[in-house]
Protein backbone atom coordinates (compact mmCIF):
# COMPACT_ATOMS: atom_id res chain seq x y z
CA UNK A 1 0.00 0.00 0.00
CA UNK A 2 2.01 2.90 -1.35
CA UNK A 3 0.03 5.57 0.46
CA UNK A 4 1.39 4.37 3.83
CA UNK A 5 4.87 5.55 2.80
CA UNK A 6 3.69 8.72 1.10
CA UNK A 7 4.72 12.25 1.91
CA UNK A 8 1.12 13.02 2.88
CA UNK A 9 1.21 10.41 5.64
CA UNK A 10 4.64 11.50 6.83
CA UNK A 11 3.55 15.15 7.08
CA UNK A 12 -0.06 14.89 8.23
CA UNK A 13 -0.15 11.64 10.20
CA UNK A 14 3.39 10.98 11.28
CA UNK A 15 4.60 7.63 12.52
CA UNK A 16 2.48 4.62 11.49
CA UNK A 17 4.84 1.91 12.74
CA UNK A 18 2.10 -0.19 14.33
CA UNK A 19 0.10 -0.30 11.12
CA UNK A 20 3.16 -1.17 9.03
CA UNK A 21 4.02 -4.02 11.41
CA UNK A 22 0.49 -5.34 11.12
CA UNK A 23 0.64 -5.15 7.31
CA UNK A 24 3.56 -7.60 7.25
CA UNK A 25 1.32 -10.48 8.36
CA UNK A 26 -2.02 -8.88 7.42
CA UNK A 27 -4.12 -10.84 9.90
CA UNK A 28 -7.54 -9.26 9.45
CA UNK A 29 -8.89 -10.83 12.64
CA UNK A 30 -5.97 -9.66 14.77
CA UNK A 31 -5.04 -5.97 14.62
CA UNK A 32 -3.90 -3.87 17.56
CA UNK A 33 -5.74 -0.77 18.71
CA UNK A 34 -2.71 1.50 17.98
CA UNK A 35 -2.63 0.12 14.42
CA UNK A 36 -6.35 0.89 14.04
CA UNK A 37 -5.78 4.41 15.33
CA UNK A 38 -3.07 4.98 12.71
CA UNK A 39 -5.34 3.55 10.01
CA UNK A 40 -8.13 5.96 10.95
CA UNK A 41 -5.73 8.91 10.83
CA UNK A 42 -4.73 7.89 7.31
CA UNK A 43 -8.39 7.62 6.27
CA UNK A 44 -8.85 11.21 7.41
CA UNK A 45 -6.07 12.60 5.19
CA UNK A 46 -6.26 10.24 2.21
CA UNK A 47 -7.92 11.23 -1.06
CA UNK A 48 -9.67 9.45 -3.91
CA UNK A 49 -8.38 5.92 -4.58
CA UNK A 50 -6.21 5.79 -1.46
CA UNK A 51 -9.22 6.72 0.67
CA UNK A 52 -11.30 4.03 -1.03
CA UNK A 53 -8.63 1.38 -0.40
CA UNK A 54 -8.35 2.30 3.29
CA UNK A 55 -12.13 2.29 3.74
CA UNK A 56 -12.27 -1.13 2.12
CA UNK A 57 -9.74 -2.32 4.66
CA UNK A 58 -11.93 -0.93 7.44
CA UNK A 59 -14.82 -2.83 5.89
CA UNK A 60 -12.94 -6.08 6.47
CA UNK A 61 -12.02 -5.14 10.04
CA UNK A 62 -15.67 -4.43 10.91
CA UNK A 63 -16.42 -8.16 10.72
CA UNK A 64 -14.60 -8.88 13.97
CA UNK A 65 -15.71 -7.96 17.49
CA UNK A 66 -12.47 -6.45 18.90
CA UNK A 67 -11.65 -4.24 15.91
CA UNK A 68 -15.30 -3.30 15.34
CA UNK A 69 -15.69 -2.21 18.96
CA UNK A 70 -12.58 -0.03 18.86
CA UNK A 71 -13.43 1.55 15.51
CA UNK A 72 -17.04 2.32 16.41
CA UNK A 73 -16.68 3.53 19.98
CA UNK A 74 -13.51 5.55 19.47
CA UNK A 75 -13.72 6.70 15.86
CA UNK A 76 -17.38 7.12 14.88
CA UNK A 77 -16.82 10.86 14.45
CA UNK A 78 -14.45 10.07 11.58
CA UNK A 79 -17.29 8.30 9.78
CA UNK A 80 -19.50 11.33 10.28
CA UNK A 81 -16.91 13.65 8.74
CA UNK A 82 -15.26 11.40 6.15
CA UNK A 83 -18.41 9.63 4.93
CA UNK A 84 -21.69 11.32 5.81
CA UNK A 85 -20.69 14.97 5.63
CA UNK A 86 -18.16 14.42 2.84
CA UNK A 87 -20.60 12.70 0.49
CA UNK A 88 -23.37 15.18 1.27
CA UNK A 89 -21.16 17.77 -0.40
CA UNK A 90 -20.67 15.67 -3.54
CA UNK A 91 -22.76 15.35 -6.69
CA UNK A 92 -23.91 11.74 -6.53
CA UNK A 93 -26.13 12.27 -9.57
CA UNK A 94 -23.15 12.57 -11.92
CA UNK A 95 -22.88 9.11 -13.47
CA UNK A 96 -19.42 9.90 -14.84
CA UNK A 97 -17.81 10.55 -11.45
CA UNK A 98 -16.56 7.00 -10.93
CA UNK A 99 -14.32 7.84 -7.98
CA UNK A 100 -17.18 9.31 -5.94
CA UNK A 101 -19.48 6.41 -6.81
CA UNK A 102 -16.84 3.88 -5.78
CA UNK A 103 -16.19 5.76 -2.55
CA UNK A 104 -19.93 5.92 -1.83
CA UNK A 105 -20.37 2.21 -2.53
CA UNK A 106 -17.42 1.12 -0.41
CA UNK A 107 -18.64 3.35 2.42
CA UNK A 108 -22.05 1.65 2.38
CA UNK A 109 -20.47 -1.81 2.26
CA UNK A 110 -18.31 -0.92 5.23
CA UNK A 111 -21.34 0.39 7.16
CA UNK A 112 -23.18 -2.79 6.22
CA UNK A 113 -20.58 -4.87 8.04
CA UNK A 114 -21.50 -3.14 11.29
CA UNK A 115 -24.31 -5.68 11.53
CA UNK A 116 -21.86 -8.61 11.42
CA UNK A 117 -21.08 -8.32 15.14
CA UNK A 118 -23.13 -7.99 18.31
CA UNK A 119 -20.99 -5.00 19.26
CA UNK A 120 -21.90 -3.34 15.99
CA UNK A 121 -25.61 -4.07 16.40
CA UNK A 122 -25.62 -2.66 19.93
CA UNK A 123 -23.71 0.45 18.89
CA UNK A 124 -25.86 1.24 15.87
CA UNK A 125 -29.07 0.65 17.86
CA UNK A 126 -28.36 3.93 19.62
CA UNK A 127 -30.96 6.36 18.24
CA UNK A 128 -28.40 9.01 17.28
CA UNK A 129 -26.10 6.60 15.45
CA UNK A 130 -29.02 4.76 13.88
CA UNK A 131 -30.58 7.95 12.59
CA UNK A 132 -27.32 8.82 10.81
CA UNK A 133 -27.37 5.46 9.05
CA UNK A 134 -31.02 5.84 8.00
CA UNK A 135 -30.51 9.38 6.72
CA UNK A 136 -27.43 8.29 4.76
CA UNK A 137 -29.39 5.44 3.17
CA UNK A 138 -32.15 7.90 2.29
CA UNK A 139 -29.62 10.25 0.70
CA UNK A 140 -28.09 7.33 -1.21
CA UNK A 141 -31.36 6.70 -3.07
CA UNK A 142 -30.47 9.74 -5.18
CA UNK A 143 -27.31 8.14 -6.52
CA UNK A 144 -26.82 7.59 -10.25
CA UNK A 145 -25.23 4.23 -9.45
CA UNK A 146 -27.79 1.41 -9.07
CA UNK A 147 -25.29 -0.65 -7.04
CA UNK A 148 -25.18 2.15 -4.48
CA UNK A 149 -28.99 2.22 -4.27
CA UNK A 150 -29.09 -1.56 -3.91
CA UNK A 151 -26.50 -1.53 -1.13
CA UNK A 152 -28.20 1.32 0.73
CA UNK A 153 -31.47 -0.63 0.74
CA UNK A 154 -29.68 -3.75 2.02
CA UNK A 155 -27.98 -1.76 4.80
CA UNK A 156 -31.29 -0.28 5.96
CA UNK A 157 -33.03 -3.67 5.71
CA UNK A 158 -30.40 -5.11 8.06
CA UNK A 159 -30.69 -2.12 10.36
CA UNK A 160 -34.44 -2.59 10.78
CA UNK A 161 -34.09 -6.38 10.99
CA UNK A 162 -31.55 -6.24 13.84
CA UNK A 163 -33.00 -3.24 15.67
CA UNK A 164 -34.11 -4.30 19.17
CA UNK A 165 -35.15 -1.00 20.74
CA UNK A 166 -38.24 1.19 20.56
CA UNK A 167 -38.86 2.07 16.92
CA UNK A 168 -40.54 5.28 17.99
CA UNK A 169 -37.13 6.93 18.30
CA UNK A 170 -36.28 6.29 14.63
CA UNK A 171 -39.74 6.17 12.99
CA UNK A 172 -39.51 9.73 11.66
CA UNK A 173 -36.32 8.84 9.79
CA UNK A 174 -37.88 5.64 8.45
CA UNK A 175 -40.90 7.61 7.29
CA UNK A 176 -38.60 10.07 5.50
CA UNK A 177 -36.89 7.16 3.76
CA UNK A 178 -40.23 5.82 2.51
CA UNK A 179 -41.19 9.26 1.22
CA UNK A 180 -37.86 9.47 -0.63
CA UNK A 181 -38.59 6.09 -2.21
CA UNK A 182 -41.95 7.35 -3.48
CA UNK A 183 -40.26 10.42 -4.96
CA UNK A 184 -37.44 8.49 -6.65
CA UNK A 185 -39.03 5.20 -7.69
CA UNK A 186 -39.74 6.41 -11.23
CA UNK A 187 -36.04 7.13 -11.79
CA UNK A 188 -34.83 3.64 -10.84
CA UNK A 189 -34.73 0.90 -13.48
CA UNK A 190 -32.26 -1.63 -12.11
CA UNK A 191 -34.18 -4.74 -10.99
CA UNK A 192 -31.76 -5.67 -8.20
CA UNK A 193 -32.00 -2.16 -6.75
CA UNK A 194 -35.80 -2.19 -7.06
CA UNK A 195 -36.14 -5.57 -5.36
CA UNK A 196 -33.89 -4.45 -2.52
CA UNK A 197 -35.90 -1.25 -2.03
CA UNK A 198 -39.22 -3.11 -2.03
CA UNK A 199 -38.02 -5.70 0.47
CA UNK A 200 -36.70 -2.87 2.63
CA UNK A 201 -40.08 -1.13 2.51
CA UNK A 202 -41.83 -4.34 3.53
CA UNK A 203 -39.45 -4.82 6.45
CA UNK A 204 -39.93 -1.21 7.61
CA UNK A 205 -43.72 -1.50 7.60
CA UNK A 206 -43.81 -5.03 9.05
CA UNK A 207 -45.09 -5.01 12.64
CA UNK A 208 -44.65 -1.23 12.86
CA UNK A 209 -48.13 0.13 13.40
CA UNK A 210 -47.01 3.77 13.52
CA UNK A 211 -45.25 3.56 10.18
CA UNK A 212 -48.20 1.71 8.65
CA UNK A 213 -50.48 4.50 9.82
CA UNK A 214 -48.21 7.11 8.21
CA UNK A 215 -48.14 5.19 4.93
CA UNK A 216 -51.92 4.85 4.93
CA UNK A 217 -52.19 8.61 5.38
CA UNK A 218 -50.42 9.04 2.02
CA UNK A 219 -51.83 5.83 0.57
CA UNK A 220 -52.93 7.26 -2.78
CA UNK A 221 -49.50 8.69 -3.55
CA UNK A 222 -47.73 5.60 -2.24
CA UNK A 223 -49.89 3.16 -4.21
CA UNK A 224 -49.66 5.22 -7.41
CA UNK A 225 -45.86 5.27 -7.36
CA UNK A 226 -45.71 1.51 -6.90
CA UNK A 227 -48.50 0.80 -9.40
CA UNK A 228 -46.64 2.85 -12.00
CA UNK A 229 -43.57 0.72 -11.31
CA UNK A 230 -45.60 -2.49 -11.56
CA UNK A 231 -46.96 -1.40 -14.93
CA UNK A 232 -43.58 -0.55 -16.44
CA UNK A 233 -41.52 -3.48 -15.16
CA UNK A 234 -41.33 -6.89 -16.74
CA UNK A 235 -39.49 -8.41 -13.78
CA UNK A 236 -41.61 -11.04 -12.02
CA UNK A 237 -39.87 -10.67 -8.66
CA UNK A 238 -40.44 -6.90 -8.65
CA UNK A 239 -44.12 -7.43 -9.45
CA UNK A 240 -44.42 -10.02 -6.66
CA UNK A 241 -42.71 -7.76 -4.13
CA UNK A 242 -45.14 -4.97 -5.00
CA UNK A 243 -48.06 -7.38 -4.56
CA UNK A 244 -46.71 -8.39 -1.14
CA UNK A 245 -46.31 -4.74 -0.18
CA UNK A 246 -49.87 -3.94 -1.26
CA UNK A 247 -51.21 -6.80 0.85
CA UNK A 248 -49.82 -5.05 3.92
CA UNK A 249 -51.80 -1.95 2.93
CA UNK A 250 -55.02 -3.84 2.35
CA UNK A 251 -54.83 -3.46 -1.42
Amino acid sequence: MKFVDSETVQKEVGDVTNFKEWLKEFKIDNISQPAIDELIKMVEVAEERSKIALLDLLRLLMQYEPSAAHVLYKHWETFDISIFQYLLCMDINDANNKVIHNYHLVSLKMLGNIYQTQTGIEFISDADHGSQIIQFCEYSLGSANPKTIFTAAVVLFNHVLTYKRDFQSINQYLENFLMKVVENLHKINDNDALNAILLCEIRIIYKNANILTKVLQMKDKFVKAHTDLKNRTADASVKQAIADLFLMLGE
